[in-house]
């Protein structure tokens, strides 16, 4: 018989982004909301009698996180419009929303999931109507498409704890020669006042309806990256 014990701190960490808090840029969830959320698993212990019975391997993805009208986390829509049926009680969250966040669960049956740990996201917007104009560097760990609705960012910036201002600009749309549109596009990264210290892990996502809401056969978005090494291009299909 296997006992686990896993005891959940649920954390609401409501990061200040001084005089642009409530600026889309800084959304921590799709649609716009500006809220962080943060669930850490802070023990968990197995103790097996027997050698056969083993814990399953928790899954770290990418997805939405849904509340119904009491505020409990009870759905994962993930990047490829599937969803998972959260099993346990997590609570104390808006009431209707969705969170875009990394996810951590154990697979239950069927499409049920046992979700735990969460760690925010950010979901980026033209910033062309802004003042933010500033491409600092930092690391690039992947860039990928979400399934058919979000271009994805895993980026390690060099932080000491002061926020960060993010956003993206559209810099030119043109016709390709696989018959489609190029959205030309660019990560816009405002360091700050921040001190070059340590590495951290942020993830970032642009909603592709934000580029175009009827993507075709040859569309394409090409995103540019200042990194440390100069401005990195990566080419992704948007259908």
């Amino acid at each position: 018989m296997t006992t686990r014990t896993l005891s959940f701190h649920l954390l609401r960490a409501a990061r200040s982004l001084q005089s642009s808090h409530s600026s889309p840029l800084y959304s921590l969830v799709f649609r716009g909301l500006t809220c962080m959320v943060l669930i850490c698993v802070s023990s968990f212990m197995v103790s097996c009698s027997d050698d056969d019975d083993v814990f399953p391997s928790m899954i770290s993805e990418l997805a939405d996180a849904l509340t119904d009208s009491r505020g409990r986390i009870t759905v994962l829509l993930r990047d490829d419009g599937s969803q998972l049926t959260v099993s346990n009680d997590v609570s104390g969250f808006k009431a209707n929303v969705g969170y875009r966040c990394v996810c951590g669960y154990v697979k239950g049956i069927g499409n049920q999931v046992e979700l735990l740990s969460l760690s925010p996201a950010y979901v980026l917007y033209d910033c062309a109507q802004t003042d933010l104009r500033a491409q600092d560097p930092l690391g690039v760990v992947s860039v990928w498409r979400g399934g058919k609705r979000y271009l994805n960012m895993h980026l390690l910036p060099k932080t000491k704890g002061t926020a960060h201002r993010w956003g993206y600009l559209c810099d030119s749309v043109r016709t390709n020669g696989a018959g489609g549109t190029t959205y030309y596009i660019s990560l816009q990264h405002d360091q700050g006042t921040d001190t070059l210290s340590y590495s951290s892990d942020y993830y970032m996502s642009v909603t592709i309806d934000s580029l175009t809401t009827s993507p075709v056969e040859g569309d394409s978005a090409c995103l540019d990256i200042m990194t440390w090494g100069g401005i990195r291009r990566y080419g992704l299909s948007l259908k």
